[in-house]
């Protein structure tokens, strides 16, 4: 509380102040603290205006005891007008995103706007639900994203537009890495599944994911090991088709040249809706994702 105060009394007369708060708890020592400068600053002609990105809020601050805010509220924040009910929830989304979050990103953006340098290329499936930058915790212009229904590469490269993306981001962008994820209740991965028509033009495209379905039932090891972990049958499917695609991968000229060049990496993910959880998938199995411990920062 002294070096909050300390600070704010740091700050001009007369200023147009922007204050960011980035926290997930506000006592009332300290609530009482920016409310009364913020009032202070105002009354001698200056103006304050406040962007609340952390969990904890202001307006709450008086409402009871201070309570930690949880990961879910950050989140909430970002994804929630998208989920609220409007006319047009994209522009909705788009109003709220001006408001709270386009200065957060804007001085990154701006060290982009002539070039783009992704550390990968993200290949995943067309689901609304995948949202690749949250699950991967990354950053704007980090990921070179593709989506196709069921995050399938055919192996005659039949598909040009895709051909096309692997092709910029490995030899233009020299992305480092190349992934392919895949995720739980999949269309795509029901419908191979079940065999029946998914109507015209999906079943054209997912004929490229009958290799999969073929190698599903040929007993792959993946397969093995998603249904010992509990998972269903289009969950076991995915998992195997994002092995398959990573073989497909492997085998790929573009991909080929880039990994004995300069060790560009390959690798598979899993992400399971239900759970919030990514897994790895590889040609042998799954495994857990185990997070590396880093030097703690004092701030």
């Amino acid at each position: 509380l002294p070096k909050l105060t300390k600070e704010l009394a740091k700050v001009p007369t007369g200023t147009d102040v922007l204050v960011e708060l980035t926290v997930d708890f506000l006592d009332h020592a300290s609530y009482e603290a920016i409310h009364d400068w913020a009032r202070q600053h105002e009354n001698t002609g200056g103006n304050v205006e406040f962007v609340e990105i952390g969990t904890a809020r202001m307006a709450h601050a008086t409402a009871g005891p201070p309570k930690r805010g949880q990961a879910r509220g950050l989140l909430d924040e970002v994804l929630g007008p998208w989920q609220e009910r409007s006319d047009n929830p994209v522009a909705t989304g788009v109003a709220a995103y001006h408001r709270s979050h386009a200065h957060v990103v804007r001085p990154h953006l701006d060290e982009l706007r002539d070039r783009q340098d992704p550390h990968s290329l993200f290949l995943t499936c067309a689901d609304s639900r995948i949202v690749p930058n949250v699950i991967t915790n990354s950053g704007p212009g980090d990921l070179f994203t593709v989506r196709n229904v069921g995050n399938l590469i055919p192996a005659d490269s039949s598909d040009t537009s895709l051909e096309a993306a692997i092709a910029f981001a490995v030899d233009n962008l020299q992305v480092r890495n190349v992934v392919v994820c895949g995720h739980s209740s999949c269309g795509a991965m029901k419908a191979l599944l079940s065999g029946a028509s998914a109507g015209p033009g999906l079943d054209n495209w997912l004929a490229h994911g009958r290799p999969s379905l073929e190698t599903y039932r040929a007993g792959h090891p993946v397969r093995a090991a998603a249904a010992a972990a509990g998972y269903d049958e289009a969950a076991q499917l995915s998992m195997v088709n994002v092995a398959v695609q990573l073989e497909t991968l492997h085998a790929h000229p573009v991909i080929r040249r880039a990994v004995t060049e300069r060790g560009l990496t390959v690798s598979g993910l899993f992400f399971d809706i239900s759970s919030a959880n990514v897994l790895e998938v590889t040609a042998e199995g799954i495994s857990e994702i185990v997070d590396q411990p880093t030097a703690p920062v004092t701030v």
